[in-house]
């Protein structure tokens, strides 16, 4: 049998073909030349991915783009290639970086389509020359021999911004496929690094820009505060400021010489205001040139500041100024004052200015920034003469119309002195009906006069602005008391009750204006008085606020007149303002009573107003408020411990004593019971006789009969009458068993001194020891109770009150120096029935002669102030000078004067005169005063 033969492909694999050895070795030529690729490929890859390593990182811009050419070069093995950056303006573009024999192409423009660079950055393509000698578009200023050339644009965006070349030389040199994909490559990477250098070359110029203003800034800051350092010295003049600013400017700008002028082109003259230096010079404050010869002719011509840095370099160099004053380096700012060009601030060197420092706008803003405040500072200054002429002016014209307003006072006051005076002799005289009808018109015009002076030259100090209020220490409770008692007289005379109560707790020692705190009572109270027919006016002051530092006082002043309707209660507060004319032709008056005391409550931090007493009562209400510290611990308790009443009665203590008030008025009733329950005495109200009856027979009964009684004149015509029943039922009571009274004093409540007068006889026969004169005033009654707190007291009482109900009051040796015959002869009247003595002088220089040679020193000397020859200032002066030399007794000098204001006042005080009277001289008021002298005391 035979045998087949094995298949070979049993075993599952197929024969190969069988290859020659020429196809074997093709094959692995094949595969060699694809392993370089692949080789090369890694290569461009590990390079590529160097480079951009390196390219990222590289922030210069120079080197950025010589590390793009050369490092795209090695890439491809290229030794030659350069790189084309567009301008800025994208007109063009030129090259920056070359290399191998391109290195002299750096700098070349090229113009769209101009060239492979230019084609490229027309087309936005890439391009590849296999044989640049024989293409179309080649540049001919390119020598070289270029075989083969590749350009790849450089984006950034849609934008191309360079162009990329590398070239061989080589005729069997060309770029490949892969190299140009790798080159493509490489473009994107050298465009994004070349944005990130040219942002960075932004940021550091940016950054660059920003410190360059920061240290502009910081300088320019300085310079600021430098000068503010000078132009903020206060305590310097005006001019050494200048002086300082001069210097300070030539020291910041380097320069030698600065100047404050004063420029007139029409006179063709520039004056030398201020001048400072850093070396010693000619030019001195003062010193004039010609205007035309100065650069400043240009800066005042230009109106704004202007610099030179070379003067002989500049076409100013023909200006008649650089020959004259051969200045090279120049800067100055111009002045204007009241919009009005005034001169120039310059500054000026001898050399011209480094060229490396030129003048720069901060230096110019800096001069500016001077002209400006010396504009101001001038201006200012000129103002400021303006206003001192002016006020020099004003004060000359103020003190003319003040001497004219004394002068018309004085000489005023003189006639008027003898009018009011004569018509009140005159009434006193025996006349008919008829004629005393006739002196009451008389003299009720010369007071309505003497008002309307008074007013007018209250009104003129305050529309001044020359009125000043004194802070001096006073008791509130005195002047209360003493204006209700001037004020007392007109109003009974129109049978109406004023009354002044001081609430308790008010504090009565204060520091303030005594003086024109009364002249606002004063008027308020004349204003009810004369808006009032019948029934009664009230004076009612409290508290409202107390600090160790202030108080706020409330004064409220109310009466039963008129009333003021609500539409008018803020208009009366004006100028010439009354309720209506009306007004003015019944009751008379200015209307400038109630501005004027406006203006001197507003002056004592306080406010008035006109408020209605209330729902179906008649009258007004003027309530105001005053702002006073308290006063010194010697003029009274102090500011935490005021008491509210005169220090003299602060240990004052009757405990257990009764007293019968019998006064129909509430307020009466109230001011005596609290002013007597404050010192602990019981006390009993009644406001008729048949109560007063009742009650006293019923404290006899009880044996607790009245220690004391105040019984009004006025309650009835049988008043006295009442007296001497309610006496006899207290004599004929048994004395209290814990009390030791001997007689129960009845004290009678007057209306005026008047009255007292004339129901002297009356008192004289019933024996009565003590009288009130109304309104009624706390210390008054506090004098009495005191005055009967004892037996012994009582009888005391009763010798001194016969004494002077007979008259036995000491007589006066009395100077009286006054230069009108007519006052003279008035004073003279005045007087006449007292056992005073008078002597007369016709002016100071006679009366220092009369006192000199006088053998008995006077008691009084009665002054006029306005005299010829020597006034009464002086006179009173040498009187006083004379009493030191021969240690004479101090003689009471009392001011007669037409002068009311404070200062005319302070004027007498300072002269050496005690006191005043004000003309014209009431009789009442002089034989006040010298019953006060004539007891060893002064009037106020």
């Amino acid at each position: 049998m035979h045998s087949a033969k094995p298949d070979s492909s049993s075993d599952g694999f197929v024969d190969a073909p069988e290859r020659t050895p020429e196809e074997l070795r093709s094959q692995i030529a094949e595969l060699e030349q694809e392993l370089k690729r692949h080789r090369k490929n890694e290569a461009y890859l590990a390079a590529l991915q160097e480079t951009a390593i390196s390219l990222t990182g590289e922030l210069d811009p120079d080197n950025l783009l010589e590390q793009i050419v050369r490092r795209s070069a090695d890439l491809i093995q290229a030794e030659h290639g350069f790189l084309y950056l567009l301008s800025q303006d994208e007109s063009e573009m030129r090259a920056r970086v070359g290399i191998g024999m391109f290195q002299r192409y750096v700098g070349w423009p090229c113009q769209p389509g101009e060239g492979i660079i230019g084609k490229v950055w027309q087309d936005g393509q890439t391009l590849v020359v296999s044989d640049y000698a024989v293409w179309e578009h080649r540049s001919l200023e390119i020598k070289e021999p270029v075989h083969a050339i590749a350009a790849l644009p450089l984006r950034r965006g849609s934008r191309i911004i360079g162009v990329l070349a590398l070239a061989y030389f080589e005729a069997n040199r060309e770029f490949e496929e892969s190299d140009v994909v790798i080159l493509k490559g490489f473009s994107e990477l050298a465009a994004v690094a070349l944005q990130n250098a040219r942002l960075y070359e932004q940021v550091q110029g940016e950054l660059e820009q920003r410190r360059r203003v920061e240290s502009e800034i910081s300088e320019h800051s300085r310079r600021i505060r430098r000068l503010y350092e000078v132009t903020s010295l206060s305590r310097i003049s005006l001019d050494r400021q200048i002086d300082e600013m001069l210097a300070l400017g030539c020291e910041i700008l380097n320069l030698d010489v600065g100047v404050l002028s004063r420029i007139k082109p029409e006179q063709d003259d520039y004056t030398v205001l201020n001048v400072a230096s850093r070396e010693p010079i000619e030019l001195k404050a003062g010193a004039s040139l010609s205007f035309s010869k100065t650069p400043c002719q240009i800066t005042f011509q230009a109106d704004e500041p202007i610099a030179i840095n070379h003067m002989g370099a500049s076409p100013l160099s023909g200006h008649p100024s650089y020959d004259a004053l051969q200045f090279e380096a120049y800067i100055a700012a111009p002045l204007r004052i009241f919009d009005q060009r005034y001169g120039t601030i310059n500054f000026s060197a001898s050399k011209p200015r480094d060229p490396d420092k030129p003048f720069q706008d901060s230096d110019k803003d800096l001069v500016r920034l001077m002209g400006r405040w010396l504009s101001a500072a001038l201006e200012r200054k000129e103002v400021q003469a303006q206003l001192e002429r002016a006020k020099e002016e004003a004060d000359t014209a103020n003190r003319a119309k003040s001497e004219f307003l004394a002068s018309m006072s004085h000489e005023i006051r003189t006639p008027m002195n003898a009018i009011i005076g004569m018509s009140d002799l005159l009434r006193e005289t025996p006349v008919n009906v008829e004629q005393r009808e006739y002196i009451d018109v008389l003299r009720k015009a010369g007071d309505t006069l003497l008002l309307l002076i008074n007013d007018i030259l209250d009104l003129s100090k305050i529309e001044a602005g020359h009125l000043e209020l004194e802070d001096v220490a006073f008791n509130l409770e005195e002047i209360l008391d003493r204006t209700c008692e001037i004020m007392a007289l007109q109003a009974h005379q129109k049978g109406l009750e004023l009354t002044n109560y001081i609430a308790p707790g008010t504090p009565i020692h204060l520091q303030g204006d005594p003086h024109r705190l009364r002249q606002v009572f004063v008027n308020l109270i004349g204003n009810a008085i004369k808006f009032t027919s019948s029934g009664s006016i009230s004076l009612h002051t409290e508290v409202l606020t107390r600090s160790n530092s202030e108080y706020t006082i409330s004064f409220r002043v109310r009466d039963t007149g008129i009333g003021v309707p609500p539409a008018k209660r803020e208009a009366i507060f004006e100028n010439f303002t009354q309720v209506d004319s009306s007004t003015t032709r019944k009751y008379g008056g200015t209307g400038l009573g109630l501005a004027i005391c406006k203006r001197l409550i507003e002056l004592m931090g306080g406010f008035i107003r006109a408020e209605s007493p209330g729902e179906d009562k008649p009258g007004t209400v003027f309530h105001f408020t005053g702002q006073f510290a308290p006063a010194s611990d010697d003029a009274g308790q102090g500011a935490a411990e005021d008491p509210g009443y005169h220090k003299s009665y602060a240990n004052l203590r009757v405990d257990g004593q009764r007293s019968l008030v019998i006064d129909t008025h509430p307020e009466n009733q109230r001011i005596l019971k609290e002013t007597l329950e404050l010192h602990g005495s019981r006390v009993s109200l009644a406001d008729s006789a048949e109560t007063a009856l009742r009650l006293t027979e019923a404290s006899a009964a009880q044996q607790d009969r009245f220690d004391i009684v105040f019984l009004d004149r006025r309650l009835a015509d049988g008043v006295f009458d009442l007296a001497e029943r309610l006496d006899r039922i207290l004599r004929d009571a048994p004395a209290p068993t814990d009390r030791a009274v001997v007689q129960t004093p009845i004290v009678i409540m007057m209306v005026t001194p008047e009255s007292y007068r004339e129901d002297q006889p009356h008192l004289q026969r019933l024996g009565f020891t003590s009288h009130l004169v109304k309104p009624i005033r706390r210390t008054q009654v506090c004098e009495i109770v005191e005055q009967f707190a004892s037996p012994e007291s009582r009888s005391t009482i009763a010798q001194d009150t016969q004494k002077k109900a007979a008259g036995e009051v000491r007589a006066l040796r009395i100077l009286l120096v006054e230069d009108t015959d007519d006052n003279r002869l008035l004073i003279q009247a005045f007087v006449k029935g007292t056992k005073h003595e008078l002597t007369f002088a016709e002016n100071g220089a006679e009366a220092v002669d009369i006192f000199k040679a006088s053998d008995h020193p006077f008691d009084l000397i009665l002054m006029d102030m306005q005299m010829p020859i020597m006034d009464g200032y002086e006179a009173t002066r040498q009187i006083r000078i004379l009493e030191s030399e021969t240690q004479a007794e101090h003689t009471p000098i009392i001011a007669l004067t037409a002068y009311a204001m404070r200062e005319d006042l302070e004027r007498t005080r300072e002269a050496g005169c005690d006191a005043h009277l004000t003309k014209p001289i009431k009789k009442q008021g002089l034989l006040y005063a010298l019953e006060r002298v004539s007891e060893g005391e002064l009037p106020g």
